[in-house]
């Protein structure tokens, strides 16, 4: 993850924004890493090489986005 950080500039410049008061990007993806498992999104795999798993939460939510319409509720003034 941390290697995908640092070579996608579009990613890169999302990390920037992300946890301003960080300054790493390695302290940024523990940040993550740990929000997204205490909501339920990631699990642990293996405590030896740090590898998680995406938990169907989070592909329930992309579902639930992909079917979201923004409809856009401003009127005209006349």
């Amino acid at each position: 993850m941390l290697e995908k950080f640092s070579s996608d500039i579009e990613l890169k410049e999302k990390a920037r924004h992300l946890y301003t008061d960080i300054k790493t990007n390695d302290e940024k993806i523990d940040k993550l890493i740990g929000d997204l498992e205490r909501q339920g999104f990631v699990e642990l795999e293996n405590e030896l090489d740090s590898t998680y798993k995406v938990t169907a939460a989070f592909h329930y939510i992309e579902e639930l986005i992909d079917c979201l319409t923004i409809i856009d509720t401003e009127t005209e003034q006349a």
